[in-house]
């Protein structure tokens, strides 16, 4: 059995399980309440915060802000107006793309997810980022 610490942060009760390649680990909170948790604390990941119907569970990482960013950072400093239906847009999109390092979700016709399905080699379904798609009228 795994070890774990049940904790309660930010109002939600989280389990830690050490640390990862993105910092603290959690789970325990899944969809939207995941997301609202990583940007109280600004760093770390959930594990299965969200459940694809297709892909399964889904890791969200609070990742990076900047140029080559990723995870909810990157989407927060980018694509602000995203946040606030991320769990939404990610658990009810359609695979438009899979590749053998990622999948590419597609939410109406505007709404982009990116899910890696590796970290440094080893197994994990993580999401990259969301956007929206702006479409020109030229």
């Amino acid at each position: 059995m795994a070890y774990y610490k049940k904790v309660r942060l930010f109002g939600y009760w989280v389990c830690e399980h050490g640390k990862g390649g993105f910092g603290k680990i959690y789970s325990g909170i899944t969809g939207q309440d995941a997301v609202n948790f990583l940007l109280c604390v600004k760093s770390g990941e959930i594990r299965n915060a969200f459940q694809h119907p297709a892909l399964g569970f889904i890791d969200l990482v609070y990742g990076e802000m900047g140029k080559t960013g990723f995870g909810l950072a990157h989407i927060l400093e980018k694509h602000p107006e995203i946040i606030s239906n991320l769990h939404r847009f990610v658990i009810n999109s359609k695979i438009v793309s899979q590749l053998p390092d990622r999948t590419i979700l597609l939410y109406e016709p505007d709404i982009k997810s990116i899910i890696s399905l590796t970290w440094h080699e080893v197994d994990k379904k993580w999401l990259v980022t969301t956007y929206q798609r702006i479409f020109s009228a030229i």
